[in-house]
């Protein structure tokens, strides 16, 4: 649901979860399209307290120029301190926030529907920019 949402908000395309692995062969070609060698490296790393999965989707634009990592959190969940290092550090190497989009329960209390909340991925940019 969150690719799509940000698919529908940005019209970047998405690879979801573990694509840091070289395992499937269309992931890995567009991680080394978009990525440069040190932040595949660092996703990569599993040795000390990295031992945390990259964030939780890569959305890339369809022409490779551009990328950033999203974090999707259902209601009620949060980053953990482990990850928040692991994204501050990665966040550092790229010099790219590791986004984070939250789900909340859909209004009237349905708990079966949940819907985006939050920051859209272009006031998060214009935020950046600003130096929030």
């Amino acid at each position: 649901m969150a690719a799509i949402f940000l698919h529908q908000v940005t019209g970047y395309l998405a690879l979801v979860g573990k694509y840091e692995f070289p395992r499937h062969h269309h992931r890995d070609r567009v991680v080394h399209q978009v990525l440069s060698l040190d932040v595949i490296a660092a996703l990569r790393d599993r040795s000390g307290d990295a031992n945390v999965q990259a964030p939780d989707l890569l959305m890339y634009a369809p022409d490779h120029s551009d990328w950033f990592c999203c974090e999707v959190k259902g209601p009620g969940d949060r980053l953990n301190q482990t990850q928040h290092a692991r994204f501050a550090a990665l966040a550092a190497l790229t010099r790219k926030p590791v986004r984070m989009l939250k789900f909340r329960w859909a209004p009237g209390g349905a708990r079966t529907r949940a819907a985006p909340t939050g920051l859209t991925v272009a006031a998060m940019r214009k935020k950046e920019r600003a130096g929030g």
